[in-house]
């Protein structure tokens, strides 16, 4: 693990966006969003993804190219926001570099690229990012420049949650924590926690999907990051109580992800687009 961790450090890569939702999240993103699609859109994400292929078979795959093919998307997994600060500032958090800019750019470029270009590669490229950077965005952690957006924040893990049992390996980083371990600690499998959702939380809160805009979704996750981080330092040890806390969170954003693209998608692709002459 050091000498991973050392060799991202000498490519420039800062540590706390080496990853984002586990698969299982967005997988848990993607499929809930897909159940949501009308019609004329589902066709049309079809055809673009190339024939019977899920959202949720392709939700991590901008993960698999971005430190491979594409290390010019680095950066667009996340958005790197002063935790004491509760605005974003898109010339300092948003800035162009050689991995990128950042995720609520690339969602932006992403309508375009996906209604209106004439490369069909282009928009299979830009559909793949869309489905991940959207569950990105909503990942408290994702919008935090401090200690690596948690990556350095190293914790043991207590909590045994729906599962009851606590992981085998109890250390872990608060990032990771977020990303993946609370997920695992409730359900065996994703497609359970996509049903818990749709039994409770998606049954609950039809409005999430009112807020389209990117900035607003990441200003959302940062204010959420600020209180799950709070008192959290070196080798705190996270029990029960923290998981209890922590899981409606978790379920509020997983969900409101999905709808939140699903809602996008049937925007973009349900109707003719009105893209500017060649």
């Amino acid at each position: 693990m050091k000498i991973i961790i050392f060799g991202l450090l000498l490519a420039g890569t800062t540590f706390s966006q080496a990853f984002a939702w586990g698969q299982e999240g967005h997988a848990i993103v993607a499929e809930i969003a897909q159940r949501r699609l009308s019609a004329t859109t589902l066709l049309e994400v079809k055809h673009i993804l190339g024939g019977e292929v899920s959202m949720a078979s392709v939700a991590s795959w901008a993960d698999d190219v971005r430190s491979g093919p594409h290390p010019e998307t680095y950066n667009w997994h996340f958005v790197d926001i002063p935790l004491a600060d509760s605005t974003y500032d898109p010339v300092s958090e948003c800035a162009a570099s050689p991995k990128g800019d950042c995720g609520i750019a690339e969602v932006d470029r992403a309508e375009h690229e996906i209604t209106c270009s004439a490369d069909p590669m282009q928009r299979r490229d830009s559909l793949r990012y869309l489905i991940h950077i959207v569950g990105d965005l909503h990942q408290p952690f994702h919008t935090v420049a401090e200690g690596n957006g948690g990556n350095e924040t190293k914790i043991v893990v207590k909590f045994g949650g729906l599962i009851k049992f606590p992981p085998k390996v109890p250390d872990d980083n608060l990032h990771a924590v977020w990303d993946s371990t609370i997920i695992k600690q409730t359900t065996y499998a994703w497609g359970s926690y996509v049903d818990r959702l749709e039994g409770d939380w998606l049954l609950k809160h039809p409005e999430a999907s009112e807020t389209l805009d990117p900035t607003a979704w990441t200003l959302e996750a940062h204010a959420l990051a600020k209180d799950v981080a709070a008192g959290i330092t070196n080798c705190t040890t996270l029990d029960n109580s923290y998981y209890d806390k922590a899981l409606p969170i978790v379920d509020e954003q997983l969900g409101r992800a999905g709808l939140r693209l699903a809602a996008v998608l049937n925007r973009w692709l349900s109707t003719a687009p009105a893209c500017p002459l060649p």
